[in-house]
């Protein structure tokens, strides 16, 4: 059963493994070139890690007995407090970089937000200059058309004047 449970337990050390080089290629992505510096570095010393506790698993029942102690104070700890030193400072690279995204994200949400009421401002001035214009126009076409008519109920009434002079029978 020992055996049985080595393998599973190796196979989970290398589930652990993969998943934690790809969280690390992600953080590496979108990142500056200090937080690169620190994702390397954590990436190197997982690996060292990583490969320092891999042989564990071929060890032999008696072997584990001899040196699992030992191993575990020298080895695996002093690695295990580097590693999560470095962990800690991606973390608080990590949250730095998201403070300043969101940070950057307000100022851009501001700037469309001021953006979008200067347009407002200008497509309500915009149509007001357009219905000014619009009602300008229509007053001066309809004193024209009022003048016309005028113009028109004159000659109208000028014409049969005139016709009434000609024709006094009528």
């Amino acid at each position: 059963p020992s055996h049985l449970a080595t393998e599973r337990y190796r196979e989970q050390f290398a589930e652990v493994h993969a998943a934690t080089l790809q969280y690390l290629d992600q953080l590496r992505k979108p990142s500056r070139p200090e937080e690169s510096v620190a994702v390397e570095g954590l990436q190197g010393e997982l690996q060292s890690y990583f490969a320092l506790l891999a042989p564990v698993f071929d060890w032999t029942p008696q072997q584990k007995i001899l040196y699992s102690s030992r191993f575990l104070r020298e080895q695996v700890l002093p690695r295990r407090n580097a590693v999560l030193a470095m962990a800690l400072e991606v973390r608080d690279l990590n949250r730095v970089h998201f403070a300043r995204q969101r940070e950057d994200i307000a100022r851009r949400q501001q700037a469309f937000r001021t953006f979008m009421n200067r347009m407002t401002a200008l497509s309500l001035l915009l149509g007001l200059l357009v219905a000014g214009a619009s009602i300008f126009r229509i007053s001066r076409l309809e004193g024209r058309n009022l003048e016309h008519q005028r113009r028109t109920a004159q000659a109208e009434q000028a014409q049969r004047t005139t016709m009434h002079r000609r024709d006094p029978s009528r």
